[in-house]
Order: C-alpha cells, then structure tokens, then sequence
C-alpha cells in the first residue's frame, strides 16, 4: 500500500448532508443579520396588522439600506413606500416614515412622485443630478419637459447642471400672468399736536332758536378738516382748504 493513503470519498448521501448543513449555517447568519436590522428598527409594529408586519419591516429595511439617494435608489424608496403606503392607514403610514426614516409626509410624497413618473427611465440617470430628478417630479412639471431633459443628458459625457436642466423645463411650464402694478398708496406726514377745543352749550329759553356762532363753527370745520384730510395733505394744503371753507361759509351763523 502507499505511504499515502488516498483519502476516501464522500457518499451521496454525505455529500448532501454537508449541503444541507452549509444551507442551514448560512440562513441562521442570515437570520442573524436580519435580526440586527430588525433590532434597529424604532417603529412599534404591534400598531400593524399581523398579516402585514413582515413586508412592512423589510420594506423599513430596504428603504434604510438605500437612503444614500442615488436616483435608482430614489425610485427603489418610492416603490417601497408606495406598497406600504397601500396596506397602512394614513396615520400609521406616516408616523411609520417618521420614526424609521425621519421623513415628513413632504419627503414621502416626493419619493412616491419620482417612483411613479421615472420607473421606466430607471437606466437613464448615470448623468442626472438627484436634485434635478426631486424638482422634475414636481406635479407642476409637464412629461414633456421631463422627456426633454433625459434627452439632452443621455447626449452629454459628464453630468447635466441643475441650472441647464432649469433652463429646458422652462419653456414647458405655463407662463403666470404679470402681477398688476400698485399704485403708489398715499404717504402719510408726521404726526402733528391734537387741536383741542373747548365748547360750551348754552341752553336757550323756550322757544328761542339757539344759534351756531361763527367762530364756533370755523373751530369745528377746521377740527374736522385736519382729522380726516391731514393724513393725505400737506400742512399747507390743509391751511388752503379750511381757507377755502371758510369762505364758503362767511355769512352763515
């Protein structure tokens, strides 16, 4: 015999058993690893249908792995919120994204735009900005111009600038109508001292007709005039205008 001996073969049956054992070692690390994510997780589940717990929490998992925000894993995040969204009230829904993500029900809406309006542009993003894919997803943005701007990146070697991206959704977005200008309001003057008078009310004997003195009456117009004109005229207007009064007046007492 040979100073070294051929080692034996493994069975079939050996064979298989090693596979099953390798298969089951490496679902218990998977589980592990599962676990830990689990473990990380601040969302109190116990708030979820059973029937649903299980997407929910891979979906958490999931959309934390990608919220590096490249623009495939921005349509990823929506695509998992969007199936969430359907198996959650509205209130578990978004307090789920804001206590697993930090989202606001603004974020949540973005992502769920940018996955239903760029899924089928999935591999035409290597030369467009995420911030460019956040402002095209806007409800306001027609597909036309978004159409556009796939177009002219996927013709540039190096990214397309946000401020060139600008310039082609433009054209494609309704012109708003010119605001009418305002006419100037009226410019208040400085504050001026109160004008104070004193008036005394004689009471007539019976059937006399009592009778507005003309001094009296020049103090009221002239009280009047400067409460309700002054604001709007200058201190020489007003004086024109109590002149102007009074002569209308002379003779009347």
């Amino acid at each position: 015999m040979s100073r070294h001996q051929l080692k034996p073969q493994p069975t079939a049956q050996e064979r298989l058993a090693a596979k099953r054992k390798l298969a089951e070692a490496r679902q218990v690390q998977k589980a592990v690893r599962q676990q830990e994510k689990l473990s990380t997780l601040g969302f109190d589940y116990g708030l979820i249908a059973e029937e649903h717990r299980p997407l929910v929490r891979d979906a958490a998992i999931e959309i934390r792995a990608r919220l590096k925000r490249t623009v495939t894993d921005m349509i990823e995040i929506g695509q998992e919120l969007n199936a969430v969204r359907g198996l959650l009230p509205s209130k578990i829904f978004y307090e789920w994204a804001q206590i697993e993500f930090g989202m606001s029900r603004g974020s949540v809406f973005e992502f769920v735009q940018i996955a239903k309006r760029f899924s089928e542009f999935r591999s035409k993003f290597e030369r467009i900005l995420p911030s460019i894919v956040r402002r095209l997803a806007a409800p306001s943005v027609p597909d036309d111009a978004v159409t556009a701007v796939i177009t002219a990146a996927a013709d540039r070697s190096e990214a397309l600038p946000f401020k060139d991206a600008m310039a082609i959704v433009k054209p494609f977005l309704p012109v708003k109508p010119p605001r009418p200008k305002q006419l100037p309001g009226p410019v208040a003057e400085p504050a001026h001292e109160v004008i104070e008078a004193e008036y005394t009310v004689i009471q007539p004997p019976t059937g006399d007709t009592v009778t507005l003195r003309h001094e009296l009456l020049l103090k009221m117009i002239d009280g009047a005039a400067h409460k309700v004109f002054m604001p709007f005229l200058t201190r020489d207007e007003h004086d024109e205008l109590f002149i102007a009064l009074a002569r209308a007046l002379k003779g009347y007492a």
